[in-house]
């Protein structure tokens, strides 16, 4: 199934929401009008029955029907059928032409829109002036473009609130080919929110970016449709399988948990008694300790085996995923990976295979980076006393921070190979992620229980799982096989851009033309930057990907090139209409820029970098884009 296939298929395809389709008030007419009106209506016989007819009296004199025509009714009824024609109706012009073309004003971009979908559908879309007369054809349709500020408020969160309350219509799905399907929904609005706002409307909604856009209204226009609709088109069969697998996914998680809740609530206390008499104390393993360890692999174990998951659902891969540079990037992925790698610290006295202490000088208010792992098997670290000696493996944390962006640097594998990126509770409270490299070649070493659990040189800060902690084991021990880790994500930043050309006119004795323009500030994100392996012969490296958003793309061709085209004069200069034609092909931009040189396209005459721009000028005929972070 196409998203074209659904446009056509449907009865209603398209619903557009603004409240410019509401119809104006036209309750408040002065005196001046009716008195145009009536010098209308007195010389000009045909008008006069006219305007009696439409009011339902057959006896009024001129100036009785201007008067009538003003009242709130009378108003409403003439209204009514001038909307309709207002050339068959052209004496009611003193009255409501003003309002017309106004209407009229108020709907151009709008007419867009419905010429768009009536030549993509062949059929009218349907329109509404509230969110609340358009719920129920919200549900259904495939595509729908609403107007963001449609409570008359400038409140930002004013507007979230109104669209939260309707985001059940947003999401509710369309059934076609006996699938279901997600819509697209189109923001529009002539005061768009910022790029923070968006945020909090799509967390507010629970949209998803692949399904979602925005657009100010003075950028719509047929052309602007039909290229987001190509856009649109490219990737939602695949994104729309995405979408029903995480579905799938949340649905096999609530399941797991009902059938895990169902066994809890059948445990009767001599159970556990039995158990913690029986077994536990001889192990010395405390019975809250294994009970959660047991519910937790219950869960994890009935949701590997939910139906809904063993069935193939995802058939597609998206080559091009959908980008969109109004929305800010998220690791979502890469944290609930580092979730799974490391959890809290434990506050039990005893210790754990798998614990992480930070080494922390005495009297020193903050941890160091110097921290070790105890490595000891299971069995015998539940079994001892303060004087035994706990193998532990040290290691050096780096990068240290409250977010992720330090690491985009990094040449290494994040996890894996004797390291991890840990996200712990720092001492003084704040959650922090680290980069922590074990020392497996000359690291083992042993410290005694009594120190690590007296909490003075040694604090304990989080507890790696088993998977990882027996990888550093392995490693450590030089065994022959290691335990093999799945993939870990990458994360992404959002990044602004700084773009300078020159150009050298050979015409005019080599001027030269320079332009230069920082977009810190744009309300668009100009590329996300993410780390990637690269294949390289038979080997795999990491590298910096550079991904180019359509919005930026655009803005480069469609306002810096013009800029420089104006510097120059408007003159012809043939290489320029060559860059303007470059970046009209250029689609969904994925570039690799590890190197110090950066990415380089169209013929080494379009350089991308990530980094601040260099020192001195750019070279002749050369457009360079420098990179750097985005303030959030």
């Amino acid at each position: 199934m196409e998203l074209a296939e659904a446009l056509r298929e449907l009865d209603a395809p398209i619903v557009i929401v603004d409240d410019h389709y509401a119809e104006p008030d036209v309750s408040n007419l002065d005196g001046r009008r009716m008195g145009q009106l009536a010098r209308t209506l007195t010389s000009n016989k045909t008008a006069h029955r006219a305007v009696k007819g439409l009011l339902g009296a057959k006896v009024l004199g001129a100036a009785q029907a201007a008067k009538r025509a003003v009242t709130p009714e009378g108003a409403a009824l003439l209204w009514t059928a001038y909307a309709v024609d207002p050339g068959a109706h052209s004496y009611l012009d003193p009255l409501f032409q003003d309002a017309l073309q106004e209407r009229a004003r108020d709907l151009q971009r709008l007419r867009e829109i419905e010429a768009f979908c009536q030549t993509r559908t062949g059929k009218t879309p349907l329109t509404f002036s509230s969110l609340e007369k358009a719920k129920d054809a919200l549900r259904g349709c495939a595509m729908a473009f609403v107007d963001f500020n449609l409570t008359g408020s400038t409140d930002v969160h004013d507007s979230i609130a109104l669209h939260q309350s309707f985001a059940e219509s947003y999401r509710a799905t369309f059934t076609l080919s006996g699938m279901e399907w997600p819509k697209i929904v189109v923001l529009i609005s002539s005061r768009m929110p910022n790029q923070s706002e968006l945020v909090l409307f799509r967390e507010a909604t629970q949209l998803r970016a692949a399904f979602f856009n925005s657009l100010r209204k003075n950028q719509i226009s047929q052309q602007r449709l039909e290229d987001e609709m190509k856009r649109w088109e490219a990737s939602y069969v695949a994104a729309a399988e995405l979408d029903r697998y995480l579905q799938h996914a949340g649905e096999a998680v609530n399941a797991a948990a009902t059938e895990v809740r169902r066994n809890i609530d059948r445990l009767e206390t001599h159970d556990l008694a039995m158990l913690d008499a029986f077994k536990l104390t001889a192990e010395q393993e405390t019975l809250q300790s294994y009970v959660t360890w047991l519910i937790a692999e219950s869960l994890a174990s009935r949701l590997r085996r939910q139906e809904t998951l063993q069935a193939p659902l995802l058939t597609n891969r998206i080559s091009n995923a959908p980008l969109d540079g109004k929305m800010m990037p998220n690791s979502v992925l890469f944290e609930m990976f580092a979730d799974v790698a490391t959890s809290p610290a434990a506050t039990e006295s005893t210790i754990s295979f798998g614990d992480v202490f930070s080494v922390t000088g005495a009297g020193s208010e903050s941890d160091t980076d110097h921290w070790v792992v105890a490595i000891s098997p299971a069995c015998d670290l539940v079994r001892c006393d303060a004087s035994y000696d706990v193998l532990c493996i040290r290691g050096q944390a780096s990068k240290a921070a409250s977010n992720l962006k330090s690491m985009m640097g990094f040449k290494n594998a994040l996890f894996g190979k004797g390291s991890h990126v840990m996200r712990y509770q720092g001492k003084r409270g704040a959650l922090k992620y680290a980069h922590v490299h074990w020392d497996h070649t000359q690291g083992l070493h042993s410290v005694k229980a009594s120190d690590l659990i007296a909490g003075k040189t040694y604090r304990r800060i989080a507890r790696l799982s088993d998977a990882f902690a027996q990888e550093i084991k392995e490693l450590a021990l030089s065994h022959a096989s290691r335990v093999g880790i799945p993939v870990d994500p990458a994360f992404a930043i959002a990044a602004t851009a700084n773009v300078r050309m020159r150009l050298k006119r050979p015409v005019r004795d080599g001027e030269i033309i320079e332009h230069e323009q920082c977009l810190a500030g744009e309300d668009f994100t100009c590329a996300v930057a993410s780390r990637a392996k690269v294949i390289d012969g038979v080997r795999t490296k990491l590298e910096t990907m550079l991904v180019l958003t359509p919005q930026f793309v655009s803005w480069l061709h469609e306002e810096f090139l013009e800029q420089v085209r104006q510097k120059l004069g408007n003159q012809p200069l043939p290489l320029l209409d060559e860059f303007v034609t470059f970046f009209k092909a250029w689609t969904l931009p994925q570039l690799t820029s590890s190197s110090p040189k950066g990415a380089s396209e169209f013929d080494g005459r379009v350089v991308v970098r990530y980094g601040a721009v260099p020192e001195g000028t750019c070279p002749d005929n050369r457009l360079e884009i420098y990179l750097t972070e985005q303030e959030s």
